[in-house]
């Protein structure tokens, strides 16, 4: 994995990341248990955790605010999830499912979580 600011804290929390692809997982300071895999995936990342991306610019905004609240994605696909910056518990599965979704999962009811699906 190559992240520059991987653990750049000093906390010893950024542990059980894997990347692969140009600026996948690039901003990481203090996210843990995060996938990244595609050029751009996951690259603003820096405290949230447990997210996969899958694709090339998968979840590239998530977390970019460092509020670490974009907890528990995944998204398979080019663009999936895009523009997902602060929510957390969401699926997309497909090209450019990039709906915009900025609220935490600490606020959504559990029958709004988001499960996308594009053909």
């Amino acid at each position: 994995m190559r992240s520059d600011n991987n653990d750049s804290s000093g906390a010893d929390v950024a542990n059980g990341n894997n990347a692969f692809g140009a600026f996948a997982l690039f901003s990481n300071i203090d996210g843990n248990h995060n996938c990244a895999f595609g050029d751009n995936a996951l690259t603003l990342n820096t405290d949230s955790f447990n997210n996969t991306a899958v694709g090339a610019e998968a979840l590239v905004l998530n977390d970019s605010t460092d509020n670490a609240t974009a907890n528990n994605n995944t998204a398979v696909g080019w663009r999936a999830l895009r523009d997902n910056i602060n929510a957390g518990g969401n699926t997309a599965v497909g090209p450019s499912r990039s709906e915009i979704m900025t609220t935490p999962e600490t606020t959504m009811p559990p029958t709004t979580r988001q499960l996308a699906f594009r053909r």
